[in-house]
């Protein structure tokens, strides 16, 4: 079952909502460190969010284009819309825009809980193997935690 995080209310309570549904998946001691969140138009999320982003790199594995914001907390909020049919397409499609996507950093990773390294808006990162709910959880390990300059 899919699991959509309400968007009304604040982004504040959109991120909170997002990590409350992806906590049980990642390891006890992860951090998060960003939200992303799908839309079919980063240009006029970011305006009606109001948030002032930037382009970045694209997410090969969700096939993406970014655009990255500084949102609440000290997290990186990465506005997310897709290019591909791939992953976020079909996330957006099953559940509307909204966060959708987390990146956590770890002090160690267990590679077999998680799909190959790919780079990303935050830097490489692991795709963490998950139920099929069209959320997705990304984990940073210490060699890879470093977001691009």
């Amino acid at each position: 079952m899919a699991h959509r995080v309400p968007r009304a209310g604040s982004l504040e309570d959109a991120i909170a909502g997002a990590l409350l549904a992806d906590r049980p998946f990642v390891p006890a001691d992860a951090v998060l460190v960003g939200v992303g969140w799908s839309t079919v138009e980063s240009e006029r999320a970011a305006r009606e969010l109001g948030l002032d982003a930037l382009d970045a790199p694209p997410d090969v594995a969700l096939g993406a284009s970014c655009r990255l914001a500084d949102g609440p907390d000290g997290l990186v909020l990465v506005l997310l819309e897709p290019v591909t049919e791939g992953r976020l397409a079909r996330s957006l499609a099953r559940l509307g825009e909204g966060p959708v996507v987390t990146w956590w950093d770890v002090p160690a990773l267990d590679e077999a809980a998680t799909t190959r390294l790919s780079d990303g808006p935050l830097g490489p990162a692991h795709l963490l193997r998950a139920p099929d709910d069209g959320r997705f959880r990304f984990l940073r390990s210490p060699r890879a935690a470093t977001i691009p300059a």
